[in-house]
């Protein structure tokens, strides 16, 4: 092992005993090791962008985020769980029911 990867390894778990979160110490220490070894460091932009952009899954979280944000502030949401609430909340079980449809109409 070279004195950069050892160095990068000290840093992360030191930046993880302060209470800074894993993936912040992730990218500090991966930041520090290209500094190391004189690699450029824009390559983990790029890479992060790269991973980013071609997984869907990734892409769509902050997307559903948004959504329900302008559900949330057009009062979508409310009207909708009332209308499932009216439509099986009366029946054994309903609050798991008015659960599901809730979520099939959010997903159509």
């Amino acid at each position: 092992m070279s004195i950069e990867f050892l160095t990068t390894l000290a840093l992360f778990f030191g930046l993880s005993a302060f209470g800074l979160p894993i993936a912040f110490s992730m990218l500090v220490g991966g930041i520090f090791y290209l500094f190391a070894t004189g690699q450029d460091p824009s390559l983990a932009a790029e890479q992060m962008l790269n991973g980013l952009y071609n997984s869907f899954v990734l892409l769509a979280v902050p997307l559903f985020i948004l959504a329900s944000n302008f559900m949330n502030a057009g009062t979508i949401s409310d009207r909708l769980l009332r209308f499932c609430l009216a439509y099986v909340g009366r029946m054994r079980g309903g609050l798991g029911q008015v659960n599901v449809v809730t979520s099939l109409i959010f997903s159509a």
